[in-house]
This record gives C-alpha cells, structure tokens and sequence, in this order.
C-alpha cells in the first residue's frame, strides 16, 4: 500500500499516474449502488408530498461525497495519521462549543452556519477512528487489559461529550467501532469481553440515573416494537412493511 502513496512527478504525498488502476473498483461500484438505491427509495417516499427537492438535495449530497471521497484518496494516508492528535482535540473543541449552540429538538447537535448545518460528532467519528489508529501503530500494551486505559479514554471522551447534546444513538456507535479496532489490532478477547462487561453495567446505572424518559422508550421500542408501533416503533414496523 505504501507504494500507492509515493510521491511522483515533483509531488511528494501524492500517488503517481495510474493510481486509478489500484482501485478496488468492485467496492467503488458497491457504494455507489447503495447510494443510488437509496436515493430513488427517497424520490419514491416523498414524491407526492415534496415533490424532487429531498431526492436532489441528497443527490447533490452524494456528489459532494464522491468529490470527498476522490480527495481523500489521493491524500497520503501517513500524513492525515500523523494529524491526529491535532484533529482529535480540534474535534473535541468543537463537541464543546455545540454544547452552547441553541437547542434544536431538545438536543445541541448542530452548528448552524446559515448554508449548510454540520453535526461535529459525525467528524468525531472518524476522527476518534483515525487517534486510536494513531495510538495503536506505535504501541502493543493494548495486548493487555491495563494497556486498554487509554485507547478506552481516547474514544470514551468524545462519546461523553455526544451524550452531553443529548444524542445517544450517536453514542452507542463508539461501541462496536472501539471494539472492532482493538480486536482487528490484536487485544485479546477475553479483554474487550471485560470492557464490555463494564459498558454494560454502566449502561445499566445509566438506565436509572441520567437516561430521559424518551431514551428509554426508544430502547423499549427496539426490544418490543408492537408494543410501541403507534409511536417510537412506527418507523421500524413501517421499514419492515416496506
């Protein structure tokens, strides 16, 4: 892979011509299936009530992605890990500034710049991703259970800032992202087993301490949807209808 990112032609950190051929263009045409799928399952939910504006808008979103995407690729993977840490407390600033923006629903999720609105936890994600990538790379004490302290803290900062807005669906992600690297990494099973052991103890006292009435139903609707089809299930049973 390192040889994909050699600079080439006077321009270090970029890949050389012919870089479109290393591609896995199977992946490429994968993503961008599911992309178009689910924009006409949008034009189709909302035709007769909004006409095509969601359909473009998210159209439009895709093309901004593709571009993003295209950029990123071309970018030295080496350089955007060695950022990290830079990126990681840039994020954290910006998880807490949100935190004093006006409430939208009840949550402070949003930074409205009057264009375009932006959730700083969906940054937070890749970025945590990218941090513990960092820390990983140059260490192997996340083979034992104290060494997990610090990739935990890494992720676990972030997610307590995104339950602070309040956005716990967003939280919840951290989960399986933090356990899946540590395991892709090389910890041991029985340890990621102990931190979730943990986790979920935590979310038990949490069921009972600072979880609102809202959240607790959302999880209720998960595990009993019939029970809650009129209300927070409904968009559930109506997915699993269609």
């Amino acid at each position: 892979m390192d040889a994909m990112f050699e600079g080439g032609a006077g321009r270090p950190g970029f890949a050389p011509r012919g870089w479109a051929n290393r591609i896995d263009w199977s992946l490429v045409f994968s993503a961008l299936s599911v992309v178009t799928i689910g924009i006409i399952y949008v034009a189709g939910a909302t035709l007769d009530s909004r006409g095509s504006g969601m359909a473009i808008r998210q159209l439009l979103y895709a093309a901004a992605g593709a571009a993003a995407m295209i950029g990123i690729m071309r970018l030295d993977y080496r350089k955007l890990l060695n950022a990290a840490p830079l990126l990681y407390l840039a994020t954290l600033l910006l998880l807490c500034g949100v935190l004093f923006t006006r409430p939208v629903n009840g949550a402070r999720s949003w930074y409205d710049l009057k264009i375009v609105r932006f959730q700083p936890s969906e940054i937070a994600k890749i970025v945590t991703v990218l941090t513990l990538a960092y820390y990983i790379m140059y260490r192997d004490n996340y083979r034992r259970l104290s060494g997990l302290a610090v990739p935990l803290a890494i992720a676990a900062v972030p997610m307590g800032l995104i339950l602070k807005q309040p956005d716990l669906g967003t939280t919840i992600v951290f989960v399986p992202m933090f356990a899946a690297m540590l395991f892709a990494a090389g910890a041991r099973l029985i340890h990621l087993a102990a931190v979730g052991a943990a986790g979920a103890a935590g979310l038990a006292a949490m069921w009972f301490t600072i979880m609102k009435d809202y959240q607790k139903r959302r999880v209720l609707a998960w595990l009993f949807p019939d029970q809650y089809r009129s209300a927070e299930a409904w968009q559930l049973i109506q997915a699993q209808a269609a």
